[in-house]
């Protein structure tokens, strides 16, 4: 939940009188009362006057909760891709594949009943991956075609050789949209025009699970 402060230019002190002693602090208390409840109502902005009477400031509300899930005009439901679960023979060799990449270690936990998940998160990356043991029934090796986009495949690669890993040539794909299943119509070498979207490199970890290199470095109009 977050605020965001605008000072009221138009209005001046002498338009507010000055609290002094208990009466300062009582309304300072209230001030702070009415304040806490706008912030618990929603998604507050600070603008002109304050929730409470007689200050320089007034919560205007911005959107609740409900509306941000929602959309404002009831469009979809908002939902954030967090977690990919990799299906993997050997906890710990797939733990120190992905932490040699640099990748952020977020959880190693264990419980008595054979169940240990691990979390890794790639640098810059809003969403994580997940494997372990009893975390998913899928064979090690079957997850394929997972995709990390770098702004740089010529020095992605270079990192990931340098970390041991066996990387792809870079390529680009003969139908200059999207690459094909496999390694069919793969053309070597970067996008001719160095498009983005369109230059590719691959690699698998240990189990056989499969990554792709993306290059982009201008996104298409509304992407992020």
């Amino acid at each position: 939940m977050t605020c965001e402060a605008r000072s009221n230019q138009s209005r001046t002190s002498r338009e507010q009188p000055l609290h002094k002693g208990v009466g300062a602090t009582k309304h300072a208390l209230n001030t702070f009362v009415q304040w806490t409840g706008c912030l618990r109502s929603g998604v507050m902005t600070l603008s002109k006057t304050f929730c409470p009477q007689h200050t320089e400031f007034k919560m205007s509300k911005v959107q609740s909760h409900e509306e941000k899930a929602t959309g404002a005009a009831g469009g979809a439901i908002e939902m954030k891709l967090e977690v990919v679960v990799l299906p993997v023979a050997d906890v710990d060799r797939a733990k120190r594949f992905y932490a040699n990449l640099g990748w952020r270690l977020d959880a190693d936990f264990a419980n008595a009943d054979d169940l240990r998940v691990v979390q890794l998160t790639p640098p810059g990356s809003p969403c994580s991956v997940i494997f372990g043991k009893n975390v998913t029934a899928a064979a090690p090796g079957s997850v394929h075609d997972l995709m990390l986009v770098v702004s740089d495949i010529e020095a992605a690669c270079t990192h990931l050789i340098e970390k041991g890993v066996e990387v792809s040539a870079v390529f680009h794909d003969a139908g200059g949209v999207f690459h094909h299943a496999g390694t069919a119509a793969r053309v070597p070498g970067l996008d001719p025009q160095r498009r983005s979207y369109c230059s590719w490199a691959s690699f698998s970890d240990p189990d056989g699970n499969g990554w792709l290199l993306q290059e982009v470095t201008t996104r298409l109009p509304g992407r992020v």
